[in-house]
């Protein structure tokens, strides 16, 4: 079995931690979240596995880390020089796949179970997830000339399905994805007007996009809380320590090194599976 992780971006919306560190590499307790991502895809393999992770940006600093990290599974890096957007990337696994195989963007963090992802004989499959507001959503009554706001909700889930960045996809994907474009904007249109997708909702398993500076924080917490609460002590305050709130200061180094006094968890693979 093959599975692709999208590890080419420059992470600007991270910056400035992203400026010396690619995002895959930024530390979610004492592990970097392309570590949560091997430990991830290891817990669910039903096979061997062999990952190769497309990498562009920082690539050696990726490089390194796959070669000096043990890893569980046959892991490859498949570096260029310039970032392909996630149609070309895959694109560049043509080569080094054989047979359908999964994907996922390198800032993911989930416990969806991806072999649940059936391609039932079309070209791709897709992992979706309930949309959480990122604002307060509010209704409103009339009285005579006034608006008044009669419910205030902050940041609820809504009633909409997002893409997870989590996919399976039969060979026949590389019909549809080019060089230089981004696959949610070329090729997805495509496949849907085809009815080539086959979408699986998932309500309630954990997941996250680190997109942001505040998501790479609330993952430190969230991922802890919801996947190992065993590991999960509730105290919040060890997010909010010196060391920490230094850590987070755009006007000082990032010290990476700060996050081992946070929390530490591991993705241990399941017995019962």
């Amino acid at each position: 079995m093959y599975f692709v992780i999208l590890a080419e971006g420059l992470g600007t919306r991270l910056r400035p931690y992203t400026l010396e560190k690619p995002k895959p590499l930024l530390p979610v307790g004492e592990k970097p979240i392309l570590q949560h991502q091997l430990d991830w895809i290891y817990r669910y393999a039903k096979e061997k596995v062999h990952v190769l992770v497309m990498t562009a940006y920082l690539q050696e600093q990726i490089h390194e880390y796959l070669k000096s990290a043990p890893q569980q599974l046959d892991v490859e890096d498949i570096p260029t020089n310039e970032p392909s957007g996630t149609a070309g990337a895959i694109a560049r696994a043509k080569e080094h796949v054989q047979g359908d195989f999964y994907v996922t963007n390198g800032d993911i963090l989930t416990d969806i179970n991806y072999n649940e992802l059936h391609l039932y004989g079309h070209i791709s499959a897709i992992a979706t997830v309930r949309m959480k507001s990122p604002y307060g959503i509010l209704t409103f009554t009339k009285k005579k000339n006034l608006t008044l706001v009669d419910r205030f909700q902050e940041k609820p889930v809504i009633d909409a399905w997002i893409n997870a960045g989590i996919y399976h996809f039969d060979n026949r994907i590389f019909d549809y994805v080019k060089p230089n474009t981004d696959i949610e904007s070329t090729t997805f249109p495509l496949l849907a007007e085809q009815k080539q997708i086959v979408a699986y909702k998932y309500y309630s398993r954990f997941w996250m996009s680190i997109d942001s500076e505040k998501d790479w924080k609330e993952a430190t917490l969230q991922y802890c809380k919801l996947l190992h609460p065993e590991r999960y002590t509730g105290k919040t305050e060890i997010i909010a320590n010196d060391d920490v709130k230094q850590m987070y200061s755009k006007d000082k180094e990032v010290e990476y090194d700060d996050f081992k006094k946070i929390i530490d968890f591991t993705g241990d693979k399941p017995t019962d599976e």
